[in-house]
């Protein structure tokens, strides 16, 4: 029953219309995103597995996913696109069922694989730090 109310839910959010005041991504903009992550973190090919969610019932088709190396180039990236207005989906474990870390029509994704980087935490106070 919930795999057939996902499917439905997946067939609704196809309907939604892509919102003309976001930019397309453009050769320059591929030419800038592999400057600041690398040819190799700027993907176009291979992508199936950040198309759709866990449950294989939301997806789209992304511009291009891009892996930064850390958070410098995570915030190069959003400056560029916010400067330009491209619809950025982020994107972690990829693992929710309800679709939210999955494009709808052309975005960038931006995925944090490989931004490895241990965070020490405080258990005691719950901070980060």
């Amino acid at each position: 029953m919930l795999l057939k109310s996902l499917r439905l839910g997946a067939r609704r959010l196809a309907t939604v219309a892509r919102d003309p005041r976001f930019a397309t991504v453009q050769d320059a903009d591929f030419r800038i995103f592999e400057s600041i992550c690398g040819k190799n973190h700027v993907k176009t090919t291979e992508i199936d597995n950040y198309k759709t969610d866990w449950t294989k019932a939301f997806g789209g088709n992304p511009a291009c996913v891009l892996l930064p190396a850390n958070t410098e180039e995570a915030s190069a990236i959003l400056a560029h696109c916010s400067k330009r207005k491209i619809a950025v989906v982020p994107q972690a474990g990829n693992t929710g069922l309800v679709g939210g870390s999955v494009p709808l029509h052309d975005e960038v994704v931006l995925s944090v694989k490989r931004i490895n980087k241990h965070f020490e935490f405080d258990e005691t106070s719950g901070k980060q730090g």
